[in-house]
């Protein structure tokens, strides 16, 4: 694939859903062959997730206990390392096709990744106190309504201004920061100034296979595998998985190209 073939499409014209969707394509399947022991980690990572949040809920029954207490810390490692390296992938993946299609693959490093990824966890874990925070009047409307239809409704309404809320701030911030060099207030500012009449073109697409992909990750983490032995339980995990893996791969690389043609596009009407 051309790289400075579709960096110019990005920069002459804002492209279509369609057009989206085949760059996409083209860029995961480059991203896949250049970069295949993180994406083979990235799914045994989605596996173990998905496999372990089905088998955590069977943890009613006494034989599934004494297995879980057998290999109760080797579980706890693995359920701390893969998260923590899914999000250093998630940071990889940005920073790898951003810099690759604007040619600029040798300024990423290690080290910069790393960087990048501790900010991110920090920004992350600020904004879910903050969100925690703000959905509670929302719980004690909840509670206090009984869970009445006017209740329900009222925090429906708080909970869905939140989210709302969040996606004006940070619809393009996690791209901004992994491929640009801007402090984090800089990023939140240069957010809101790219985001201004260009939120739907990056919601409408992204929020489909977000949705996609919440299908099939959910079931594992409520009780719909109860009564299914583990035995059965872990294909269907890794065939989930190796899925997930696969659209949340598409999804970070779409949001890339999405945000590349929408800053091209304000640059070029700020003259710059």
């Amino acid at each position: 694939m051309d790289f400075q073939n579709l960096q110019d499409e990005l920069i002459e014209k804002k492209l279509n859903l369609t057009e989206y969707l085949k760059k996409s394509k083209d860029v995961v399947k480059v991203f896949l062959k250049e970069n295949k022991l993180w994406t083979i980690f990235f799914i045994i990572a989605n596996i173990w997730m998905l496999f372990c949040a089905a088998f955590e809920k069977k943890l009613t029954s006494e034989s599934y206990v004494r297995l879980y207490n057998s290999f109760r810390y080797l579980i706890s490692m693995l359920n701390t390392v893969a998260p923590v390296y899914s999000n250093l992938f998630y940071t990889a993946v940005i920073m790898k096709m951003g810099f690759k299609i604007e040619n600029r693959e040798d300024e990423f490093t290690f080290k910069k990744l790393f960087l990048k990824f501790l900010m991110l966890t920090l920004v992350y874990f600020i904004v879910s106190m903050l969100g925690g925070f703000l959905i509670l009047p929302a719980a004690i409307i909840l509670l206090y309504s009984k869970a009445s239809l006017v209740g329900i409704v009222i925090a429906g309404i708080i909970i869905i201004a939140i989210i709302v809320f969040v996606v004006i701030m940070f619809l393009y911030f996690i791209q901004i920061y992994c491929i640009r060099k801007m402090m984090i207030f800089d990023v939140l500012q240069y957010n809101l100034e790219i985001s201004k009449g260009n939120r739907m073109r990056a919601i409408i697409p992204i929020i489909v296979f977000v949705l996609l992909n919440a299908i099939l990750r959910v079931p594992f983490f409520l009780r719909l595998f109860d009564k299914i032995p583990l035995i059965i339980i872990f294909p269907i995990s890794a065939i989930a998985g190796i899925i997930s893996s696969f659209l949340g791969i598409f999804i970070l690389v779409m949001g890339v190209i999405i945000f590349l043609n929408v800053e091209y596009d304000y640059l070029e009407k700020q003259g710059l």
